[in-house]
């Protein structure tokens, strides 16, 4: 296994389940390079998700939402 997935694994997983713990910067930046975790994204105002969602909205016509469900 990856030193990348095993990080991912043991700091967010255990035997009783989720762990709710912090991980190291030189552990997150080598999971993070394998793949395996992720920056957050920057924070978004409420106002800016409604415009990308707009921008998103407008790109969907009928008939693709309609051929998803079929």
């Amino acid at each position: 296994m990856k030193d990348g997935l095993k990080i991912l694994l043991n700091t967010y997983w255990g035997k009783e389940g989720w762990k709710d713990v912090s991980i190291s910067e030189k552990n997150f930046e080598i999971a993070k390079i394998e793949g395996y975790m992720f920056e957050y994204p920057k924070q978004i105002s409420h106002k800016e998700a409604l415009q990308r969602l707009n921008n998103i909205v407008r790109k969907i016509s009928p008939e693709d939402v309609a051929n998803a469900f079929l």
